[in-house]
C-alpha cells in the first residue's frame, strides 16, 4: 500500500522528532468496524507489571460490552511494523497507563506512547483511548504542536475517548479533540460509593509496600519503609518494576522486608493469601488493585499521574515530601476510603457502542 505524503512525513517524525508533521486538509475519518475491535494492549512486552494490571481491568470491563472477548491485539510497547493492513477499518482501544507524551517532538527516538505500523495509514483515525492519561502535564507547556497533530491523525471522530483525569480532558479539547471525556482510570470503575464503604477503616496487622525503581528517593522511600516497620509486624514489597528489587536492596531500610515477585500473577496470588493487612505505597496500580479486593490503602505520589487522579475521584494519596508529617498518623488513625467516580461518563462510554 503507497503512504502518501503526509503519512510519510508523520512516519519520519515519529522516529526522528525534527522533521515537521504539520498537516494540511482534513484527514478523511474511516467508516470503523467495531464487531471486534483491537486491543493495543499496553501489557505485551512490558517490563513494568503495573500495565498487567491495567489490561487485567480493562478487559473486565471490555468483556462486559463484548461479550464473547475475542479480541485481536497489537503490542504497544515493542516495534509493530508488520502490522497488517487488515486492520486498517477497525476500531483499535488504547487501553489505560499513562500513554500520551505532551512533547513527544522532545524525545530522540521514536514517539513515546504508542509504536506505529511502517505504514501509519492503518491506525489513522482509527484509534480510540480508554482510560488514558498524558506524561509530561508537570511541565505546563500544554501539548506540542507537532504531538497534537499526531493525535489528531491517529485518534478516531467517530466515538467518544475516555480519559483518566480531568487534565487530560483539557489538553485534548485545547488541540481540538472535543470527543473526550473524564471517566477516571478504567481500573478504578468499580470503586463504587458502596464497595468503598466495605473497605476497612481501622489499621491492619501486616501492610505491603512498593517503590518506584524510575522514581526513587533514597530519603523519603527510606523513611516510608522504617516507618512501615515500626508500626506493622510483617512489611512484604511488592516488586512491579524491573529495577525495584535492585533499589530494595541497595537500602538498609530493606533488611526484614519480603519481597513479593512473580509479576502481575505474583500480586494476585499475595492478596489471595493476605487478608489482614493494608497498602501503603508509591506504585498507583497497585493501590487500586489493591482497594478493588478491599484492602485499606495509602498511595504515595511521585508524579501528576495519582496526583491527577486523586483531585477527581479522592483516590487516598499523600505527598512523598509530606510522609515526615502525616505517614504515622495515616496508619494509625481510623480512616474511610471515600472515592468518587464519575458514573454518568463511564455509562456514557459503554453505551456508544451499543447503539
Amino acid at each position: 500500500m503507497k503512504i502518501n505524503n503526509i503519512e510519510q512525513k508523520i512516519s519520519r517524525a515519529l522516529i526522528f522528532p525534527r522533521y515537521s508533521i504539520a498537516s494540511k486538509g482534513k484527514i478523511p475519518q474511516k467508516h470503523l468496524s467495531n464487531n471486534d475491535p483491537v486491543l493495543l494492549d499496553t501489557s505485551l512486552g512490558s517490563q513494568n507489571a503495573g500495565d498487567y494490571i491495567i489490561m487485567h481491568f480493562a478487559e473486565r470491563q471490555l468483556s462486559m460490552i463484548w461479550p464473547r472477548g475475542d479480541f485481536n491485539r497489537i503490542a504497544t510497547h515493542v516495534p509493530t511494523r508488520g502490522v497488517n493492513a487488515s486492520f486498517s477499518n477497525d476500531l483499535k482501544i488504547l487501553c489505560g497507563t499513562n500513554a500520551i507524551s505532551a512533547n513527544a517532538d522532545k524525545l530522540r527516538t521514536r514517539i513515546h506512547w504508542i509504536d506505529l505500523p511502517s505504514n501509519p495509514s492503518i491506525y489513522a483515525k482509527s484509534i480510540l483511548t480508554l482510560a488514558v492519561g498524558m506524561r509530561d502535564m508537570a511541565e505546563g507547556e500544554g501539548i506540542s504542536s507537532k504531538t497534537a497533530s499526531v493525535l489528531r491523525y491517529l485518534l478516531t471522530d467517530e466515538y467518544l475517548h475516555s480519559v483518566r483525569d480531568s487534565n487530560t480532558e483539557r489538553a485534548l479539547r485545547s488541540i481540538g479533540i472535543e470527543n473526550v471525556i473524564n471517566t477516571a482510570c478504567v481500573t478504578m470503575w468499580d470503586l463504587t460509593p458502596e464497595f468503598c464503604a466495605s473497605i476497612p477503616i481501622n489499621k491492619a496487622t501486616d501492610v505491603l509496600t512498593t517503590i518506584t525503581d524510575y522514581g526513587f528517593d533514597s530519603v523519603n522511600d527510606g523513611y516510608m519503609l522504617r516507618t512501615l516497620k515500626k508500626h506493622y509486624r510483617n512489611v512484604y514489597l511488592w516488586v512491579q518494576g524491573s529495577e525495584d528489587l535492585a533499589k530494595l536492596h541497595s537500602m538498609p531500610e530493606s533488611d526484614g522486608i519480603v519481597p513479593v515477585q512473580g509479576g502481575f500473577a505474583g500480586l494476585e496470588q499475595f492478596v489471595k493469601e493476605h487478608r489482614d493487612i493494608d497498602y501503603f505505597g508509591t506504585r498507583l496500580h497497585c493501590g487500586i488493585y489493591c482497594l478493588n479486593h478491599k484492602i485499606r490503602s495509602m498511595i504515595v505520589t511521585i508524579d501528576n499521574r495519582a496526583a491527577d487522579i486523586q483531585r477527581d475521584t479522592n483516590i487516598p494519596t499523600v505527598n512523598r515530601p509530606d510522609l515526615k508529617r502525616d505517614m504515622e498518623r495515616l496508619i494509625e488513625q481510623p480512616r474511610s476510603t471515600d472515592i468518587h467516580i464519575p458514573v454518568e461518563n463511564i455509562q456514557r462510554w459503554k453505551e456508544q457502542f451499543r447503539k
